[in-house]
């Protein structure tokens, strides 16, 4: 799950994960730091991905997520995009979703304007914010 293809845009934590033991200690980080999801495919159950929502103290969370390369390209990552801003919207828990993404992954810069995210700033490293109104 965690190739480098997938983590290749990713902060250095997602990168180097090697094994088990390697990956339970990032799992433990996650889950400390997060809400933290496991992202499967409806019709096999296959676990295909992660999503994290950390939240702050005014009503924000901050959204990550990552799909397997499998994955890719077939509408998973918009699917879960819009089906998660439509909750979100709906259960009104939180007021805004803010993503950071690097400029060069275009798809993912794609999927969250579709899933009606907007482009706030540049940040360093080549990383675009994008944030939701919910």
């Amino acid at each position: 799950m965690l190739s480098e293809g997938v983590v290749e845009s990713l902060p250095p934590y997602f990168h180097g994960i090697k094994n088990t033991r390697q990956a339970e200690i990032w799992l433990y980080k996650m889950q400390a730091e997060s809400c933290f999801y496991g992202v499967y495919e409806r019709s096999s159950s296959e676990l295909i991905g992660f999503l994290f929502l950390h939240e702050s103290e005014d009503n924000t969370a901050h959204l990550g997520y990552l799909l397997s390369e499998q994955s890719w390209g077939v509408g998973f990552a918009s699917e879960l995009l819009l089906d998660l801003v439509r909750e979100l919207k709906s259960n009104q828990l939180l007021c805004t979703l803010i993503a950071g993404v690097d400029e060069s992954n275009v798809a993912s810069i794609r999927v969250l304007r579709k899933a009606q995210f907007t482009e706030q700033s540049r940040g360093e490293n080549g990383v675009l914010f994008f944030q939701c109104a919910l």
